[in-house]
């Protein structure tokens, strides 16, 4: 991705992905766990900027049994060092 702000800045890039919450849907749930919150605001105030979120499935089976859960990905970036 390229445009005049960004010209000649080469980026590293992290994915972090967010634990679910584990509530119940009720007037007080939240996609994301406190600590993914907690961990992404420290990225953030780490220098890393979003770029773009994703929402996706997690899953294993065995034999026709398992589980699967939803999960957010967000990608960030940084200028490299």
């Amino acid at each position: 991705m390229s445009d005049s702000t960004n010209a000649g800045v080469t980026y590293e890039y992290k994915v972090f992905t967010a634990i679910p919450n584990g509530t119940k849907l009720d007037g007080n749930w939240r996609p994301v766990s406190d600590d993914s919150e907690a961990g992404l605001n420290t990225l953030i105030r780490d220098g890393w900027e979003l770029v773009s979120t994703h929402v996706g499935q997690n899953a294993w089976y065995s034999l026709g049994c398992g589980h699967s859960m939803s999960q957010m990905n967000f990608v960030l970036r940084r200028p490299a060092a």
